[in-house]
Order: structure tokens, then C-alpha cells, then sequence
């Protein structure tokens, strides 16, 4: 979502018309990847996305989804044991997503966002010196930012996500 309005306050500033300017949009709209990692069940549970009995389940064995978004759709990824793993797997996610959907596009075209609804600042910044320190060498733009409401209010404090888009605005 930021990227898209970042995208469309530059090519308006640029004198673009409206009707150009969701047709730029809708093109590139999918070429991002975003994945989520929860910390509790409790809230996808609230909202209906997994049964008591599945989050009960999961509590008690520590299981933490990892769901990933590709354009319109939201699916679920993996299932790792604890939130370190969560956060390695989606590392690695971002990291075949370069290597694979992303291989022909400029690294300069590419920006990396970390996310998360952290309720300590040292556990955001924490997440960010992983992310920047995992991808500082191969992408430029690695920035830090709090998951939107849409989204936090489905999976709870503590979540962390990871997502990188193509940006198709040249800002020289």
C-alpha cells in the first residue's frame, strides 16, 4: 500500500492523469511479495481465519504461520516452531523471490520494507538490522515500517512482516 501511493503521488507530480495513473498501478500491482509472520493465534482465530481447536493446537505447540500476499491473494506460506524460524523462512522467502521472480529486474528498481506491530521499539529495530543486514548488498532501499491497521488488527501485536516491490518511478 505505500509503495502504491508513493507511486501515484510521484506520477501525479509528474502531470499524469488519474485514468493513467490506476492503469500504472494495476500493471505493476503485482510485482511484490509480502510475507507475515504471527506471534499468537488468538487474533486470526477472533477474526475466523483458524478454529479454536487450531489455535489451542498451535499455542501449545508453538506454531507460528507464515503467510505470504502475492498481488490480491492471501495464502498461507509455511508453519515453522517459534518466531526465530518465522523470521528465517522469510529471509529466505525474500531471498528466492530474488533469485527467481525478481533475477531480471534492477536492484535499484527494488525496495525492501520491514514491517512488524511490535510493542518495544528494540524488538522493531531488531527485526530491521536482520532484514538490512541479510539484504544490505543487493538492495539499496531497505527501510523500516509499522504493519498498517488493515492488516495488525488481524494478526495481533508482536507480527513481523517482509516485503519487496519493483518501484517504477524515476526520481533523478
Amino acid at each position: 500500500m505505500r509503495e502504491s501511493v508513493l507511486e501515484a503521488k510521484w506520477m501525479a507530480n509528474q502531470g499524469m492523469t488519474a485514468e493513467e495513473i490506476k492503469k500504472k498501478l494495476e500493471e505493476n500491482a503485482y510485482n511484490s511479495s509480502i510475507y507475515i509472520a504471527v506471534d499468537t493465534l488468538e487474533y486470526l482465530k477472533k477474526g475466523g481465519r483458524v478454529t479454536a481447536a487450531g489455535a489451542a493446537i498451535g499455542a501449545v505447540l508453538n506454531i507460528k504461520p507464515v503467510l505470504t500476499i502475492q498481488g490480491e491473494k492471501l495464502d498461507a506460506f509455511t508453519k515453522v516452531r517459534g518466531m526465530k524460524k518465522a523470521e528465517l523462512k522469510m529471509l529466505e522467502a525474500i531471498e528466492e523471490d530474488l533469485n527467481t521472480r525478481f533475477a531480471d529486474v534492477d536492484r535499484k528498481q527494488l525496495r525492501l520494507g520491514a514491517a512488524g506491530t511490535f510493542q518495544k521499539q528494540e524488538d522493531a529495530d531488531q527485526w530491521y538490522k536482520m532484514v538490512k543486514d541479510t539484504f544490505e548488498n543487493e538492495i539499496d532501499d531497505i527501510y523500516y515500517d509499522s504493519l498498517s491497521f488493515s492488516i495488525g488488527c488481524h494478526v495481533g501485536p508482536n507480527a513481523i512482516g517482509i516485503g519487496i516491490s519493483v518501484v517504477t518511478r524515476d526520481e533523478k
